[in-house]
């Protein structure tokens, strides 16, 4: 199936419903009209690796819990500007929060460790030992 659509220099061309699907979804306004960030997830063995894109948000703007096996990361960014000094037509940048919560089970709390590196959230969570379910039954 192919959907027409507009180019900037006023062409039309073709372009698949999936690529249709993929640029609202990738599509930057989007993602910030909804307060999201975009998240990495990586398991191994020992722990999760999480990280999150921040750019432009400060440590102290960030706030983690992890809760009945859940990791929530949430940000509460304000934009302190004093309106009187300024001689602004039009303004957006307030206020923005922004939430993520992910599912993370047999995790030892105590454990979870956050660091921010240039605009990245880096969070190892480590697993608890012998978290495994699996149990051997002896057939008689």
């Amino acid at each position: 199936m192919f959907l027409l659509s507009p180019s900037n220099q006023n062409l039309v061309k073709t372009k698949s419903l999936y690529d249709v699907v993929d640029d609202f979804f990738n599509n930057n306004l989007y993602s910030m009209n909804n307060h999201v960030f975009k998240i990495d997830v990586k398991e191994n063995k020992d722990a999760f690796m999480i990280e999150a894109e921040l750019p432009g948000i400060k440590r102290e703007e960030i706030k983690l819990e992890y809760n009945d096996e859940h990791l929530v990361i949430a940000v509460q960014k304000e934009d302190k500007i004093d309106d009187e000094k300024e001689n602004y037509i039009h303004r957006e940048r307030r206020m923005s929060s922004m939430t993520r919560s992910l599912y993370l089970k047999d995790v030892e709390a105590d454990g979870i460790e956050a660091k921010l590196e240039e605009g990245i959230l880096k969070i190892l969570a480590p697993k608890k030992e012998n978290a495994s379910n699996r149990l051997q039954i002896e057939v008689k």
